[in-house]
């Protein structure tokens, strides 16, 4: 378990630094943006544990909302009033969140569809058919691609993220024990910064419902993550 947990911290550290790349360099950026977001709910479907819905929306309100709503009072809306006065549609949109939060509280979107993804998935406890679900959900998301509209805190995008979230949930429960050549990995993940710079349109913008191309973006962002994890479970201390 210790193990486990090691080249865990080890790939969020990497998530993080991938993040600050991501907005500072236009060679990766593509590939980067390919999935760098999609791993955190990798990560969190990774470490997920079914529980009932008053349990999970306490724990996790406070847990993940709770930090939410302090950061943006503090860093956002009281200031905002202070020193801009009362701006009905500026404070409207912080309120709503996600795609419309920028700049200090842009990172936000994600805690919000973070939180929302948790509670769409713990739904799945009691469907039979949990991966027809999720293909729905992806279908529906690919839907609200092409309509685009917003809910509250991005919790739209949790149709979509859901996927990655379903399959750390499933990684962990099967497939965890299950080892690639190293060198697979290294090649898939050569293959797709080249693809990436190659056609751009690969990438995913989760926060402004930009899913790449249809299943294929998907798909790639899942290869290129289970590769990452595949590295550093043969080495949990790189």
């Amino acid at each position: 378990m210790q193990k486990r947990i090691e080249y865990l911290d080890s790939i969020k550290a990497l998530g993080i630094i991938l993040v600050v790349i991501g907005h500072y360099t236009s060679f990766l950026n593509s590939f980067i943006f390919l999935f760098h977001m999609p791993l955190f709910f990798f990560i969190s479907g990774f470490l997920f544990k079914y529980e009932d819905n008053k349990t999970l929306l306490q724990k996790k309100g406070k847990r993940l909302m709770t930090p939410y709503i302090t950061y943006l009072l503090l860093f956002y809306l009281i200031p905002l009033i202070l020193i801009k006065g009362f701006i009905p549609e500026k404070i409207i949109k912080a309120i709503f969140g996600g795609a419309y939060l920028f700049g200090s509280v842009g990172v936000l979107w994600f805690v919000s569809c973070l939180f929302a993804t948790m509670f769409l998935y713990n739904q799945t406890k009691s469907i039979k058919h949990k991966n027809l679900f999720i293909i729905i959900m992806l279908l529906l998301a690919y839907i609200n691609q092409i309509y685009p509209y917003y809910l509250p805190g991005n919790a739209n995008v949790a149709l979509f993220t859901v996927f990655f979230f379903h399959l750390g949930y499933i990684y962990r429960q099967k497939y965890l024990n299950i080892h690639p050549p190293v060198y697979i990995s290294f090649i898939i993940i050569t293959t797709l910064i080249i693809a990436s710079y190659t056609y751009p349109l690969i990438k995913l913008e989760l926060k402004t419902i930009k899913y790449g191309i249809p299943f294929l973006s998907a798909f790639l962002s899942s290869l290129c993550i289970l590769s990452v994890f595949n590295i550093f479970k043969k080495n949990p201390n790189t």
